[in-house]
């Protein structure tokens, strides 16, 4: 579990979070949330204790072959969630599209 969290903790590291803001520990305290509830790939709250010293490998590829943008077909896994729209797409890729359909 404490892997987990340091793995999601390493992720959002990449970005600039300002842990002063109310919003950005909402948002840490979220995706930390979602990978305790989807652990080794099962919905609901698992806790398998085979993986308190790291995730395996296959289960890290597995959650990030979901991060997918629907429009440009890139990987979204490791950007920052600000940039991030619905359904795992770039933001920006989404309001491209809409930009395009107006």
């Amino acid at each position: 579990m404490k892997q987990l969290i340091m793995d999601v903790l390493e992720d959002m590291s990449k970005g600039q979070i300002n842990l002063e803001s109310k919003a950005a520990r909402k948002t840490i305290a979220n995706t930390i949330i979602t990978a305790i509830k989807t652990n080794n790939g099962r919905k609901g709250w698992v806790l398998d204790l085979s993986t308190l010293d790291g995730k395996p490998k296959s289960i890290e590829k597995t959650e990030e072959a979901k991060w997918v943008c629907e429009f440009c077909g890139k990987t979204t896994f490791h950007v920052d969630y600000d940039y991030i729209g619905s359904n795992y797409n770039h933001l920006g890729c989404e309001l491209e599209q809409e930009m395009s359909s107006k």
